[in-house]
C-alpha cells in the first residue's frame, strides 16, 4: 500500500479530474435538466414532475449511514465503487421503464422512474460521501483547496463543452425526426449511464487508504482506527461551537436554496418558454463564468479563508435569485445575467466542504460530511417539494404565475442572504 510519501499529489490530482470529467459527461444525460424533460415528454402528472426534482437530495440522506459501513469494516474505496455500479444497474432501467410503458402508461411510468431514482440516490450517496473521505486521505490538507477546485473545474469543462451541442441535438430531433420523446431521451440517457461506469476507472488504481510515513503513528492517526459508530456520534460534532455553527449555516442555506428548485424550472418553461437547448445554453454561460472561480476559490480556500469565500457565494447567489423576478418573455435573457450571478456557487462548492473538513479534522470527517453534506440535501428536497406545491396552489387560486414565481424567488434570495448571519468569523480556525 502507498505511504503519504510515495503517493503523488498530482497523481490523486489528475485522477479525480479524469473522474470528475467522465462524471460530468454522465450525470448531463441521466440528471438534472435532462432527466425532467425526458419525463414531461411522457406527459406526466404535474406532481410527478415535482417529485423528480426533489427525489435525488432527499434520499441523499441515505449518506449517513456511511460511518456505520465504515465502522462494519467497509472501506471507502469498496464503498465508493459498488455504490456506482448499483446506482448505474439501477439507472439503465430509466429507458427501459420509459419506452416500454412511456406511450401506454405514462402516469405509471413517470412513477416508475421516480422510483428509480430514488433508490439509484440512495446508492449514490453512499458512493459519493465514501468519496469524498478518500480523497482526503490521499492528499494533505494544505492542498484540498486546489484538489476540489481543480475537480470542479474539470466538471465545468466538460459540461462546458458538451452541455449546449446535446441540447441543440435533442431539440432538433424532436423538430424534425417525428419519434416519440422517449426514443430520443433513451439512448442519450444509456450512453450517459456508460459514461457514468467508465468514470470508475481514472480513480480504479488508487489506494484505499494510505498511513503516515513516520515510523511512530501520530495520536491522531490511532485515534482515526479506533473510531466506530459507537464512538462518532453526532452529538460530538453538535457540541463543538465553530462545526457546529458551520452546519446549521450550510443546511440553512440548502432549505432556501431548495425552494427555488421547481420554480426555476416552471420558470423557464412554462413562464419563459425557454427549450432544452436554450436551457443547456444557459447552463454553459453558468460553466464558463465558474471557470475562473474555482481555481480562485481553491488557492484562496488554501489559504485559510472559507468562511469569506462562502459568505461571497451567498452574496452572489441572493443576487442571482433577484434577478429572474424582472424577466418576462421578451426580456428572457435577464436570465443569463442570473447564471453569471449563480456563478458564486463556485466558492461554496469549493468552501463548504473544505472548511468542514479543516473544522472536522481526521476522526469525525466522515461523519460530519455526511451531515453536512446529506442533511442539506434532505432539507432543499423538503423545500423543493414545498415550493413545488405553494406554486401549484398560488395557480390554482387564480395567482399570475409571473407573481408566484417572483415572490418565491425573493423568499429565496432573502433566506441565501442570511446565511451569511451564521457565517461569522470567530471561531473559524483551521483545524486541518
Amino acid at each position: 500500500m502507498d505511504t503519504a510519501d510515495q503517493i503523488d499529489s498530482a497523481r490523486v490530482r489528475r485522477a479525480a479530474c479524469a473522474n470528475a470529467a467522465l462524471w460530468a459527461l454522465g450525470n448531463l444525460l441521466t440528471t438534472g435538466g435532462f432527466l425532467t424533460y425526458f419525463v414531461k415528454g411522457l406527459a406526466p402528472p404535474p406532481t410527478a414532475v415535482t417529485a423528480l426534482l426533489v427525489v435525488p437530495e432527499t434520499f441523499g440522506l441515505a449518506g449517513l449511514l456511511v460511518p456505520q459501513l465504515l465502522g462494519a469494516g467497509v472501506s471507502r474505496r469498496t464503498l465508493w465503487w459498488m455504490g456506482q455500479v448499483v446506482a448505474r444497474s439501477l439507472g439503465l432501467l430509466v429507458p427501459v421503464v420509459a419506452l416500454a410503458l412511456g406511450t401506454s402508461h405514462p402516469s405509471l411510468a413517470a412513477w416508475s422512474i421516480v422510483a428509480l431514482v430514488a433508490l439509484a440516490s440512495v446508492a449514490h450517496s453512499l458512493s459519493f460521501n465514501a468519496l469524498m473521505g478518500w480523497l482526503t486521505r490521499l492528499a494533505p490538507g494544505t492542498e484540498w483547496g486546489k484538489l476540489f477546485g481543480r475537480r470542479q473545474l474539470a466538471s465545468v469543462l466538460m459540461l462546458l463543452c458538451i452541455a449546449a451541442p446535446v441540447g441543440r441535438l435533442v431539440d432538433y430531433l424532436k423538430a424534425t425526426s417525428g419519434l416519440h420523446p422517449a426514443w430520443i431521451y433513451a439512448p442519450l440517457f444509456m450512453l450517459g449511464v456508460a459514461c457514468q461506469l467508465l468514470a470508475i476507472i481514472p480513480l480504479w488504481r488508487l489506494p484505499g487508504e494510505h498511513s503516515p510515513p513516520s515510523s511512530e503513528p501520530s495520536l491522531e492517526s490511532v485515534q482515526a482506527e479506533a473510531i466506530t459508530p459507537r464512538s462518532c456520534r453526532f452529538g460530538d460534532l453538535w457540541a463543538d461551537p465553530p462545526l457546529r455553527q458551520w452546519l446549521v449555516a450550510n443546511w440553512w442555506l440548502a432549505a432556501f436554496a431548495g425552494l427555488t428548485q421547481s420554480v426555476f424550472f416552471t420558470l423557464r418553461v412554462d413562464l419563459l418558454a425557454i427549450g432544452l437547448g436554450t436551457y443547456y445554453l444557459l447552463e454553459a454561460t453558468l460553466r464558463a463564468a465558474q471557470i475562473p472561480l474555482y481555481e480562485w476559490a481553491g488557492r484562496r480556500s488554501d489559504r485559510g479563508l472559507d468562511c469569506a469565500n462562502v459568505r461571497l457565494g451567498c452574496l452572489l447567489t441572493a443576487l442571482a435569485c433577484a434577478v429572474p423576478i424582472l424577466a418576462t418573455r421578451d426580456t428572457w435573457w435577464l436570465m443569463f445575467v442570473s447564471q453569471l450571478l449563480f456563478a458564486g456557487w463556485a466558492w461554496i462548492n469549493v468552501s463548504g466542504p473544505n472548511g468542514l473538513f479543516r473544522l472536522s479534522g481526521d476522526s469525525h470527517r466522515d461523519l460530519a460530511f455526511a451531515w453536512y453534506h446529506n442533511v442539506a440535501g434532505l432539507l432543499a428536497g423538503l423545500t423543493g417539494m414545498a415550493g413545488g406545491l405553494m406554486l401549484t396552489e398560488l395557480r390554482g387560486q387564480g395567482v399570475p404565475l409571473a407573481l408566484a414565481v417572483g415572490g418565491l424567488m425573493a423568499v429565496s434570495a432573502a433566506g441565501r442572504l442570511a446565511t451569511c448571519w451564521w457565517l461569522r468569523e470567530d471561531g473559524q480556525q483551521d483545524r486541518a
